[in-house]
């Protein structure tokens, strides 16, 4: 298992039975279940312990399993020809009978409100899909989705629970009225028997998978295919599913996992490998963490955002919020929650920490340029400094009247600037913890970004008021106009020199600015899909790196020929060494669009 934002692998978790053919997270996403051919396990998402032995009863091998939406019951099927539910928490049958199904029972799944529960048998002579009531386990009197000659492998309900799409042989997917029973569609195309389907979150595609290796996107009011399909894989498809977002498409197939942008329907990352045969792979409901239940008995989780894999950084209670690099390089500084924890980057294990000083969400972190300090400002209107050979809190510094969203040490150290909700900056003497002056007022939004120039006598600030403000620090007042981006200003950096200031904006947009004078300087910067959360100049100014909301992250040289790198290049005339280390994993960052 892997987690969905930071890609780092959480836990291996191996069934004694056999191999997993299907798995589940529960709503709240603290349990997972997996079911082998003839046991259940269930996990515990937090630790990657087994909660309950295996789950046994079924005298046929396991088909499909699936939780209630409430988490206390989970429901499995089996060639047997029965569907058995379980109490989640103790592991017990909820019925003395199980549900008897006229056939073997290959796939369920549950309605969005968890009332109503669709299984798929086939008979030989054809596939059938019939809904049950989830709570009490009675046949509701619909009429059977029925598929003459066809096996039915998947079925699917739609987010509001109006429609159910099936998989069958011969290539079909069928669209059916879930209340009525009554065919809506038949879509066509795969060559061969389609393995699963899923909806988009929106409801107005389909995507499935088949054993033709081949991924399709419907869509659903004409029941046309969108597109060529994708064509990537090179063996049958064996699970798919939409992000969230419904930005993205995962689909699976033998021992690989592919993302692919749902809109240019190309590959955002490099396929995620396995050991083996994947046979399941599911998304957490928070759409973070994507899990795959392997032949070989292995799960394995991915980070759904980034899709890459490396050793975890264990401790955290919370979320992590927040990280900064020591100016070393070999230590990391996180914020998780109201805790702020310094990290070896080689050993993965916590050098100091947890700093508890904060009562309320830490957000923004930084260090002093020296490596001695570390500042963060959190939820709770604060500003602290830390000792970051030792962890002991300095000294707070209380002004701010909203969360505090940015913070900057100065060059030399002494001061830092300090941006909230409350739309002013306020700088303040690290040495005694008190503000300098009066606040900084000007800006009619959220304070996003601050920065001091080389020379410590001027300092910058962008907000979600769409400008960028430039502060003499020794009058307080305006060096020139306010700069106006347009839209909401997000991240905002200097270059070494002091001479360009980059911005990035809620449109997407980048924007470099004469840092002397106010004026913009025209560049061939594309604009990114999404929000521009960060850029940074390289030490030596000559080329800009901007990560987006998008995914992706463009390198740009700004020395004057403007090229526009994609970080998978390997013959550049100028070396990369001096960029950070995770840039240089070029596998795991996706190319920009041209």
């Amino acid at each position: 298992m892997w987690d969905a934002h930071t890609g780092a692998e959480l836990f291996e978790m191996e069934s004694t039975t056999s191999d997993f053919i299907s798995i589940a997270f529960s709503a709240d996403g603290t349990r997972l279940v997996a079911a082998s051919r003839w046991g259940i396990h269930i996990w515990n998402t937090a630790t990657g312990d087994c909660v309950e032995p295996p789950l046994t009863g079924h005298r046929n091998p396991i088909t499909d399993v699936v939780f209630s939406r409430d988490g206390r019951r989970i429901f499995s099927s089996s060639e047997d020809r029965t569907v058995r539910i379980w109490d989640a928490e103790t592991g017990t049958p909820l019925a003395v009978e199980p549900l008897q199904m006229p056939d073997a029972v290959y796939c369920m799944a549950l309605s969005p409100d968890g009332k109503r529960l669709a299984s798929g048998t086939y008979t030989g002579f054809a596939g059938t899909a019939r809904i049950w009531d989830a709570p009490s386990g009675t046949l509701i009197a619909i009429d059977p989705m029925t598929s003459w000659h066809r096996d039915m492998q998947c079925v699917a309900y739609s987010r509001d629970g109006t429609r159910i799409a099936t998989a069958e042989q011969y290539g079909h997917v069928r669209l059916w009225d879930a209340n009525t029973g009554d065919r809506l569609r038949d879509m066509v195309g795969h060559t061969e028997q389609v393995m699963c389907v899923a909806f988009s979150q929106d409801g107005t595609r389909l995507v499935s998978g088949s054993k033709d290796a081949t991924v399709r996107i419907w869509n659903l009011a004409s029941g046309e295919c969108i597109g060529e399909p994708l064509t990537e894989h090179t063996y049958w498809i064996t699970a798919v599913c939409f992000s969230l977002d419904d930005t993205r498409i995962f689909s699976s197939s033998n021992d690989t996992i592919r993302i692919w942008d749902a809109e240019t329907r190309t590959l955002i990352f490099e396929p995620l490998q396995n050991n083996t045969l994947i046979l399941s792979m599911t998304l957490s409901s928070d759409g973070k963490r994507l899990l795959a239940g392997s032949e070989n008995g292995e799960l394995t989780l991915w980070d759904a955002h980034s899709a890459e894999l490396r050793s975890p950084l264990r401790g955290h209670t919370a979320s992590v919020v927040s990280v900064a690099f020591l100016s070393d390089g070999r230590r990391l500084v996180c914020c998780s929650g109201v805790t702020v924890r310094i990290w070896d980057i080689k050993t993965g294990k916590t050098v100091l920490g947890p700093f508890e000083g904060h009562k309320n969400t830490v957000r923004p972190i930084a260090f002093s340029k020296s490596g001695t300090h570390i500042a963060s400002g959190g939820h709770d209107n604060r500003v602290a400094i830390w000792d970051a050979r030792t962890g002991f809190e300095l000294r707070e510094m209380a002004g701010h009247e909203a969360p505090v969203l940015c913070i900057a040490f100065s060059p030399d150290g002494k001061r830092l600037a300090s941006g909230s909700q409350d739309r002013t900056v306020r700088i303040w003497d690290v040495a005694s913890g008190k503000c300098i002056g009066i606040p900084l007022t000007g800006h009619s939004g959220w304070v996003t970004s601050v920065c001091f120039a080389p020379d410590d006598r001027r300092l910058f600030s962008s907000s979600s008021d769409t400008t960028i403000r430039c502060w003499n620090l020794e009058t307080r007042h305006r060096v020139f106009n306010p700069l106006r981006a347009g839209d909401q200003v997000l991240c905002t950096a200097l270059s070494p020199d002091g001479k360009r200031l980059a911005s990035g904006s809620e449109n997407g947009k980048i924007i470099l600015w004469n840092a002397e004078n106010g004026e913009r300087i025209p560049t061939p910067f594309r604009n990114h899909r999404g929000d521009v959360w960060g850029v940074a100049f390289s030490p030596h100014g000559r080329r800009l790196a901007s990560a987006s909301k998008d995914e992706t992250i463009a390198l740009w040289d700004v020395a004057g020929d403007w090229k526009d790198y994609d970080l998978y290049d390997t013959d550049e005339e100028e070396s990369m060494e001096e960029l950070p280390r995770q840039a240089e994993r070029k596998s795991r960052l996706r190319k920009r669009p041209s």
